[in-house]
């Protein structure tokens, strides 16, 4: 499994290593560092550009994100999604993203990924997204959300019936459960919940290729080293949900860098 580490400008060169990166659309636009920093790893490394909707709310327009990924050479792309909408929204949007790519460039020039949505009230209508989407050939990747996943077992988590860090585990376990998680399609975990996340999902399926966040890189920023007694009590079952600033242009201190390196190390000790 390929861990895609997202980092602030600062820290893009601890990053090396590692041929998987997920690139923000929004911070590619504005942020001159990170964009060259990616240009640069490109004719090497697997590169999935991120549409916005994280962010932003709402996915990058179509013509302008296909742009931005000819120009970054990325290796894959994220159909539009739309959160809490109709999932009929983001399901169709994936075969006109798909014409718009085959009508600009003649043929499926990247990897597409596609994730599912529904409003958060929705449970049904998440998993018939993530059922149709799964029997799509021209889908290369499944990414499972975090804030949607969440939002649908909001009245559970509500009620301490479960733990949010346990929700997409839970959703998960249904589409087992049901006999209906799509084995033969690779997928992409959007984000981490909590880091227990990693090895009970890695230990439920077979075919998660990658997953993504912030958290190792801003933790360590931040002072804190994941798997320590006070992360552990105060952050282990719940997100760290201060927002990431990707602008910071400090050199950062031998002891920041430590404190990232041992996160990352943290991490990689999990999905090995």
């Amino acid at each position: 499994m390929n861990f895609c580490y997202i980092a602030p400008q600062n820290c893009l060169q601890l990053l090396n290593n590692f041929s998987h990166h997920l690139l923000l659309a929004p911070i590619v636009k504005q942020n001159s560092v990170y964009k060259n920093y990616y240009l640069s790893k490109s004719s090497t490394d697997y590169l999935i550009l991120d549409n916005g909707t994280f962010e932003n709310g709402y996915p990058m327009e179509v013509d302008e994100y296909l742009d931005l990924a000819q120009e970054l050479n990325v290796s894959c792309v994220v159909s539009p999604d739309y959160r809490n909408d109709n999932w009929r929204k983001t399901y169709q949007a994936f075969f006109d993203f798909y014409d718009a790519m085959c009508k600009k460039f003649g043929y499926k020039k990247f990897d597409i990924m596609f994730v599912p949505q529904s409003p958060y009230n929705d449970k049904e209508g998440w998993i018939k997204c993530y059922c149709l989407a799964s029997q799509i050939k021209n889908i290369d990747f499944i990414g499972i959300p975090n804030v949607a996943t969440t939002e649908l077992y909001k009245e559970q988590i509500e009620k301490e019936i479960l733990t949010s860090s346990m929700s997409r585990i839970n959703l998960i376990a249904e589409l087992l459960n049901k006999n209906i998680y799509a084995h033969d399609k690779k997928h992409h975990i959007l984000g981490l919940l909590s880091y227990h996340e990693i090895p009970i999902l890695l230990n439920m399926v077979n075919n998660i290729y990658s997953w993504d966040s912030s958290l190792p890189v801003w933790a360590g920023l931040n002072n804190l080293i994941l798997g320590t007694e006070y992360f552990e009590k105060n952050y282990g079952y719940q997100k760290f949900v201060k927002p990431v600033n990707f602008n910071l242009l400090t050199d950062l201190s031998s002891k920041h860098k430590l404190s990232i390196y041992s996160n990352i190390q943290f991490i990689q000790n999990l999905i090995n």
